[in-house]
């Protein structure tokens, strides 16, 4: 992971309320669907 992808983790999580564990599994989903497409 590069730094803006943990960054956008974190901003997800403070933006959600999200447990860590949540936001890395919602970001990665939304970047495998992208890589899908």
């Amino acid at each position: 992971m590069h730094l803006p992808a943990v960054a956008a983790v974190l901003h997800e999580v403070l933006r959600h309320r999200m447990p860590v564990a949540e936001a890395i599994e919602y970001r990665g989903g939304k970047h495998l669907a992208v890589g899908l497409q």
